[in-house]
Formats: C-alpha cells, sequence, structure tokens
C-alpha cells in the first residue's frame, strides 16, 4: 500500500472515519487536508473522498464506514476500472 498522496493515481477512493477528514479549506495560511491535497495533484489522485459527518459520535462513524466496507464488496462496482 502507497501511503503518500502525491503517489495515488487512478481509482482511489480514500474513507476516513473523523468529521474534519474532508474540510477543503480553512482559513489559515498553507492549509492542505488529506482530501483537497488529493483531488487537486496534477497526475490525477483521487475518485472521491467519503468520510462521516461533522460532529458525529466515533461510534457512529465507524458503524457507518464498516456498513460501507461491507457494501462495497457485493459484486463489482462499475467505476472500479484498471489503470
Amino acid at each position: 500500500m502507497n501511503d503518500n498522496v502525491k503517489d495515488w493515481t487512478c481509482n482511489v477512493v480514500v474513507l476516513q472515519v473523523t468529521c474534519t477528514a474532508n474540510w477543503m479549506a480553512k482559513n489559515q495560511n498553507g492549509y492542505k487536508s488529506i482530501a483537497i491535497q488529493a483531488l487537486t495533484q496534477p497526475q490525477g489522485g483521487i475518485s472521491a473522498s467519503i468520510a462521516s459527518s461533522t460532529y458525529m459520535n466515533s461510534q457512529n462513524a465507524a458503524e457507518f464506514m464498516n456498513q460501507l466496507l461491507k457494501n462495497a464488496n457485493v459484486g463489482t462496482p462499475r467505476w472500479a476500472r484498471r489503470c
């Protein structure tokens, strides 16, 4: 697994179980979230970033992500094509 955002290409979908994961901007010079870095990099990056809601209880967020992963493992999604 490659954990360096700049090396992510193709059909990567980022799953994050944290309420601030998809913050796209912050009133702070030089602020960069994982999601915005990966979505805007020139070589492609990620197809999507999925995270739990802001201020969600962590247990509920983990349950949401577990259910999402169970659903993702059923069949072959149309978007899951090789690069």
